[in-house]
């Protein structure tokens, strides 16, 4: 099950997490101004912050987690790990892959005490789009597009809390739209097995190149401070997420037929 919300600017679903970890080097996040896939990863003590774009880091406490990421702008396969252990024991595991049109991720956190580890990963790929249709040209439409989706998301134990989205950036959007699936240990059965094709959708001004990335977000660790639990995200499969196409192209709600699509990048749409 999913449901769609629009998202003006789009934040995570705030998951709340505290662990002991080692530092680790500040690295770069991957850019999402320029054509390329991309991994970024997390694992560490969390400080319940929301964040914007790909900053995952934003949602852990300095000093205390480690990062790792990845780009490629020729859209050659790219991964990236990140795990963190707590004093306590407590642990964190991260890993995302993404290619051309297609990511993975998977995430596993295990909180044994007050002092426990949360983890992230954010995947993705970036395309240059110019959609027109005759007698659009200069006018705000929609594109609503088509991504398949597969794998788990699960609380094993305690106040184990994991989540999913699947959603487009596009900066000067005034309307994105966001899939999210979510687990709670206390919200019966505690996993949500996905396997769809979700619907997501950005806005866009026709016969205007624009920056159009997609992305898979996952989030594991524990729904409350000072508590234990285990929980997981699972998207193992080589395209466990993948670009499914155009949808509809809209223009006011209604449909526009006879448009063109120019992908830079060349991917299928």
């Amino acid at each position: 099950m999913f449901f769609l919300s629009p998202a003006r600017r789009l934040l995570a679903v705030a998951l709340t997490f505290s662990s002991l970890g080692a530092a680790a080097p500040a690295l770069a996040v991957p850019p999402i101004d320029q054509i390329g896939s991309f991994s970024y990863t997390c694992s560490g003590r969390a400080n319940g912050n929301s964040f914007e774009g790909l900053h995952i880091e934003w949602g852990f406490v300095a000093g205390f987690s480690t990062c790792d990421e990845a780009f490629e702008p020729a859209f050659v396969k790219n991964k990236a790990a990140a795990s963190a252990t707590g004093l306590d024991g407590s642990t964190a595991n991260a890993k995302a892959r993404a290619a051309a049109d297609h990511m993975s991720l998977t995430l596993a956190s295990n909180a044994v005490s007050t002092g426990s580890e949360g983890a992230k990963a954010i995947t993705g790929f970036t395309d240059r789009l110019t959609i027109d249709a005759p007698g659009y040209t200069g006018l705000t439409g929609e594109l609503v597009y088509r991504v398949k989706v597969k794998g788990r998301v699960e609380a094993f134990s305690g106040k184990g809390s994991a989540a999913l989205q699947v959603y487009p950036i596009h900066p000067w959007s005034t309307n994105n739209t966001v899939v999210t699936w979510g687990a709670r240990l206390d919200v019966p059965p505690g996993y949500v097995d996905v396997d769809t094709v979700a619907e997501i959708a950005t806005t866009f001004t026709f016969g205007t190149p624009f920056l159009l990335t997609t992305v898979a977000y996952g989030a594991s660790g524990v729904y409350a401070r000072e508590y234990a639990g285990s929980a997981a995200v699972t998207l193992s499969q080589t395209k466990a997420v993948q670009l499914k196409g155009v949808s509809s192209i809209r223009w006011a709600t209604n449909p526009v037929t006879g448009y063109s699509l120019v992908s830079e990048a060349g991917l299928n749409w």
